[in-house]
């Protein structure tokens, strides 16, 4: 018999496609924010004013999203 967790992966492959296990693995990963931190860290060199105020908005987003889960853990 399968475990419960195991199951449910089996059907959210089967509804929304092997993709979005995948997917959804990577942004559960403890090192995912400190990886998609770094990418757009590396984006911001040598890109347009625009876009590198564009990314640090984004940055911006996603810290306080990381504290505000920090705070849900605790």
């Amino acid at each position: 018999m399968k475990n419960i967790g195991g199951a449910l992966e089996d059907l959210a492959e089967k509804i929304f496609g092997q993709d979005f296990i995948l997917k959804s693995n990577i942004t559960n990963h403890p090192a995912f924010s400190h990886l998609l931190d770094a990418s757009i860290q590396c984006q911001k060199i040598g890109a347009p004013p625009e876009k590198a105020s564009l990314l640090e908005e984004i940055i911006s987003r996603e810290n306080h999203i990381i504290n505000m889960d920090l705070k849900l853990e605790h």
